[in-house]
């Protein structure tokens, strides 16, 4: 059996991973095809699964280039770098509430990672936050979407599965991703009605109009959008800061290098902004690299369908119709990439070899023109978050969870993207629900 954690040394590059189905394993086969032209490969119809309403598709589902790039353009507008600190300005009263709240409740670390995306993403895509690190009333909203996601993947694997949404009155999933199809058009068409511009992505759908395709936002299209918007602003957040978290606090030399840097560069915990500060804390930047290499926020292959007579990826010829695709978790674990790949190193980003590694091999937003349009606010959300947090306090494990090396004796399958061993103490050093303690930091 190969699975996406499977050694590459017994897959190999390439092998079949379905019927049709090609599993690439080679940063050359990941350009070969995601940076392919559109008539050479292109997106099978298994993506339209990523919308509520097939008719009107988000850009991660539509098949149509010309369609994509028209959403591509209205979505990063409000992402570009050159507006980014305004977004910053939004999110970072957000931000402190996450710290604070460290400290404070009894709540699993990544249930407030999931709470502080969900809040992030609703305030830039609406105008209004949903509140849920401070008010319990949507909190469901994170276990929908998880719902959702799954059933999603499961489709995108075995599309003929979709034919169960027929049990949809029986199934309790189901019931569930109903709730949430409901709940979010209401919210959408609400917020339409509104009319009255912010500084949300709303108001760029209600303006945003293509002269040359002739593409625009319908109501019932920006309530697709949003759908998607709201698990791809939140989710793929949540998972890596969660990761992040996880491992530096697994990782005692990286913990206590990164705290240090931060507390010699920042007198005061307001002053942890973007500027020229914050990005030359290089090992920061070099801590979030590795959490993504190790733990992609999207591990699964993004398959893609040949379209031409035949396509050569990394020097294998393929022909028309074969879904292709290359998994970023396997990839990323490559041993003839990265030396000792299953540990955590940071610094194997600030080598003499890490400029190449850095240009060449760091891919966890994707490449090629559909690559995640978020990326900028992803980084600033989870520099500022991490940056802040160890800024203001010290991280100590159980002794019975740390090994003499400083590491976990036994860590969760992170393949599984949960990370429920953990625990956070309060400044008064009492110990609260998780499996790390927190205490305020004395300076």
């Amino acid at each position: 059996i190969i699975t996406i954690d499977t050694p590459l040394e017994k897959s190999g590059p390439v092998f079949r991973s379905g019927p049709n189905e090609l599993s690439f394993q080679s940063f050359q086969s990941l350009h070969d095809i995601y940076k392919a032209k559109e008539d050479k490969v292109g997106k099978p119809n298994t993506w339209k699964i990523f919308s509520m309403d097939s008719s009107d598709p988000t850009i991660l589902s539509t098949l149509d280039d010309g369609e994509h790039a028209f959403k591509h353009r209205t979505i990063s507008t409000m992402l570009a770098p050159g507006v980014m600190r305004n977004v910053e300005q939004q999110i970072l009263p957000y931000i402190a509430t996450f710290v604070d709240r460290l400290g404070e409740s009894d709540h699993d670390i990544q249930d407030l990672c999931n709470w502080l995306s969900f809040d992030i993403i609703s305030d830039l895509l609406y105008g209004e936050s949903f509140n849920l690190l401070q008010l319990p009333e949507l909190r469901w909203l994170p276990e929908a979407y998880t719902a959702m996601s799954r059933w999603i993947m499961t489709c995108m694997v075995q599309p003929k599965v979709k034919l169960l949404i027929y049990l949809y009155r029986i199934v309790p999933v189901f019931q569930s991703i109903i709730k949430l199809g409901k709940w979010t058009k209401q919210r959408s068409f609400t917020r339409c009605a509104a009319g009255a511009p912010r500084d949300d992505f709303f108001t760029l759908f209600q303006q945003a109009e293509s002269k040359h395709t002739n593409h625009s936002y319908t109501n019932k299209g920006m309530w697709t959008e949003s759908v998607l918007l709201l698990a791809a602003g939140s989710d793929t957040t949540s998972t890596t800061m969660g990761a992040l978290f996880f491992h530096l606090f697994r990782n005692r030399d990286a913990l206590n290098k990164l705290t240090s840097t931060l507390r010699a560069t920042f007198e005061h915990e307001s002053e942890i902004v973007s500027g020229p500060e914050l990005a030359n804390c290089v090992y920061l930047h070099a801590c979030v690299r590795e959490a993504m290499r190790l733990v992609p926020a999207v591990p699964n292959l993004s398959p893609r369908v040949v379209r031409s007579h035949e396509l050569v990826i990394d020097g294998c010829h393929v022909p028309q119709k074969t879904h292709v695709g290359v998994s970023l978790y396997s990839l990323n674990r490559d041993p003839k990439v990265f030396e000792e790949a299953e540990d955590y190193l940071p610094e194997r980003w600030l080598s003499t070899d890490g400029q190449r590694l850095n240009l060449e091999l760091f891919k966890s937003f994707g490449v090629g023109p559909r690559a995640c349009v978020g990326m900028n606010l992803a980084l600033l959300e989870l520099t500022l978050v991490v940056a802040r947090t160890l800024f203001r306090y010290d991280v100590t494990s159980p002794p019975e969870r740390v090994s003499p090396n400083g590491r976990s004796e036994s860590e969760e399958d992170y393949c599984q993207f949960t990370f429920d061993a953990w625990a956070v103490a309060s400044a008064r050093r009492s110990q609260v629900n998780t499996g790390c303690f927190v205490e305020r930091a004395s300076r």
